[in-house]
């Protein structure tokens, strides 16, 4: 046991150090290809509020607004058959961690300068190092792991804000970097847990946002998360791993 927290500490100081370096190295613009509807209000909930994914909003050190919502009017018809209202409240939600500060600080800076516009939510997503692959069914049910990146609460906040209702519309648009992986991870745990997608399905969407797979770190929280749907809310059908 003394050897596997030795190596269970070393691989998470190495993932900390990839994480820095590929923060630095790794900043992308925004590209609206990536831009996917998720979901919206029904209109019988007498509510107009609608929940994207995507990568990072900003073009060199601006923010995209506008680009940003011209995308968003676009994807709402084309993928959702909706049209978004005239005026709404952007609600951006970054996955960001800590060391991609200065992409965070664009984000931030734009929102505190036009209030009016919208507001800026940071959530950590790191993902999980260890995949459940080899781990027994009596182990994956006590694991902390079913929590990685306190998804259960998350994915309620999450569906709390898409359904509350507020002086404007709310469009809710959800972004890591590259809008594939931590943002995966994410919108895969609510394609299982509100829109009744498998896990193969999730994936299936995951993995052709860009033209490579999510990144197995993103892949196995996703998995841990299907494991708890499986066994702490009774979602008995789902098959928790890839064929």
């Amino acid at each position: 046991r003394h050897c596997l927290c030795q190596r269970s500490a070393m691989s998470l100081f190495v993932f900390l150090l990839l994480l820095a370096f590929s923060s630095l190295l790794f900043a992308e613009n925004f590209h609206p290809e990536r831009t996917l509807y998720i979901d919206g209000t029904p209109s019988s909930s007498g509510l107009k509020n609608f929940l994207f994914r995507g990568n990072m909003p900003i073009n060199g050190s601006h923010f995209a607004y506008e680009e940003l919502v011209a995308t968003l009017r676009q994807v709402a018809r084309t993928q959702g058959n909706v049209s978004l209202p005239e005026d709404f409240f952007l609600t951006d939600i970054s996955y960001l961690n800590p060391f991609e500060f200065k992409d965070e600080e664009i984000e931030r800076e734009f929102f505190q300068s036009n209030s009016s516009r919208g507001t800026f939510i940071n959530w950590i997503i790191f993902g999980n190092l260890f995949s459940p692959e080899h781990t027994s069914e009596d182990e994956i049910k006590k694991s902390p792991f079913l929590r990685t990146d306190d998804l259960p609460d998350k994915m309620k906040k999450l569906r709390d804000m898409l359904y509350t209702r507020q002086s404007q519309p709310n469009v809710i648009y959800t972004h890591c970097e590259a809008g594939t992986d931590r943002t995966g991870e994410m919108s895969g745990a609510y394609y299982m847990k509100y829109l009744n997608m498998t896990f193969e399905q999730a994936m299936y969407v995951n993995n052709h946002v860009q033209s490579r797979p999510i990144y197995k770190m993103s892949k196995y929280a996703l998995e841990w998360y299907c494991y708890y749907l499986k066994y702490e809310e009774g979602r008995q059908e789902l098959n928790c791993t890839s064929t």
